[in-house]
């Protein structure tokens, strides 16, 4: 079963408003390197209002509110990093029927976040839908093809690393 993550948008929406915080739309927070950041446990605990819940207990005044919106921009994207990649033949037809069943999403919601500052650490909720996860897989298998401008593992001739640059010592 899919998860329908445009319901729980609307869920969590809904309940904001009945909170007594102010909701910031900001971008999402997840991606940046925070020393003091709580990840939530979604998978035992899949439930935003469960996360909303603990903002409200501790009087929390402002909730940040993030969700990204599947687009087909974003499967172009991986297409053309798939056609510039050095993807096997095989690999790259499995990729290019992936990203083609992806496009049925365009529009929908792909990621939700929620996150709150409190007593110097950030809390955070992150969701999303299993769909939005496969094109992040492929986009990283892609990038796991392409070798770089220092060659790949197999192109490595023993001898010292970028070209004796580096001391030995």
């Amino acid at each position: 079963m899919k998860q329908d993550l445009d319901a729980i948008k609307s869920d969590i929406e809904q309940q904001l408003e009945q909170m007594d915080v102010a909701v910031f739309r900001g971008r999402g927070r997840g991606d940046e390197a925070m020393p003091l950041a709580i990840f939530w446990d979604e998978l035992t605990y899949p439930d935003p209002k469960l996360f909303l819940d603990t903002a409200r207990r501790l009087e929390v005044k402002v909730v940040v509110f993030h969700h990204r919106i599947f687009t087909e921009s974003m499967v172009d994207e991986a297409f053309e990093r798939l056609e510039s990649s050095d993807v096997e033949r095989d690999d790259r037809r499995e990729y290019e029927r992936n990203l083609r069943r992806l496009k049925a999403y365009v529009g929908f919601t792909a990621a939700i976040e929620l996150s709150y500052d409190y007593d110097g650490n950030t809390f955070l909720y992150e969701v999303t839908a299993p769909w939005f996860d496969d094109l992040l897989r492929v986009l990283d298998e892609i990038d796991d093809s392409d070798p770089g401008p220092f060659g790949s593992p197999e192109d490595d001739d023993g001898g010292p690393p970028l070209g004796g640059y580096f001391s030995q010592n």
